[in-house]
């Protein structure tokens, strides 16, 4: 379930509320070179609350200016690989963005910096010969996402996006496997 609210402060200022529940059970089932099925990963279930605010200013009828701060929820895997009962736990995040964006007639143009702190993240990683999945205690990611349109003629569009990533890193991953 999700629901969103926008207060109109004026015509230009906007405030953004929302929230979602997540509710997730999973039960996983598989068999080896055609086997019997086997049940694995212990049927877990998660649930979360994430919510987001935002502030918007139209600085015209095609452009705008936001500030927005959530929170991320992403459920838990399942160990399919080898049908074991190690299940990665929930991925969780808290993300901070501003940006610009326009939306004209013929052109379109999104900037954007972000700052995504990670607890839990989700990781694949070969254990001996397994492939396996596991949790990174916290990670964090910041940087700057574009994006533009052209549309030079009705039937011929040029589009450019792009990302830069000057920071990526595992704050804490205290089991981490390396090779």
């Amino acid at each position: 379930g999700f629901g969103e609210m926008t207060f109109n402060v004026t015509d230009a200022l906007h405030l953004i509320g929302g929230v979602r529940y997540s509710w997730e059970k999973r039960a996983g089932f598989g068999s080896v070179l055609g086997g019997p099925l086997i049940e694995f990963g212990n049927n877990p279930e998660w649930d979360s609350w994430t919510p987001r605010v935002s502030i918007r200013y139209d600085i015209s009828r095609d452009a705008n200016v936001y500030a927005t701060w959530s929170k991320g929820f992403k459920s838990g895997v399942l160990n399919a690989l080898n049908l074991s009962n190690d299940v990665a736990a929930p991925e969780t995040l808290t993300s901070y963005e501003v940006g610009f964006k326009y939306a004209g007639p013929r052109a379109s143009l999104n900037l954007s910096a972000f700052y995504y702190d990670y607890k839990d993240l989700q990781i694949q990683f070969f254990l001996g010969l397994a492939n396996t999945i596991g949790n990174a205690a916290h990670a964090r990611i910041y940087g700057f996402d574009a994006d533009a349109s052209f549309r030079l003629t009705d039937d011929f569009s040029i589009r450019l996006a792009g990302s830069w990533l000057p920071h990526a890193d595992y704050r804490d991953y205290t089991n981490g496997v390396t090779f």
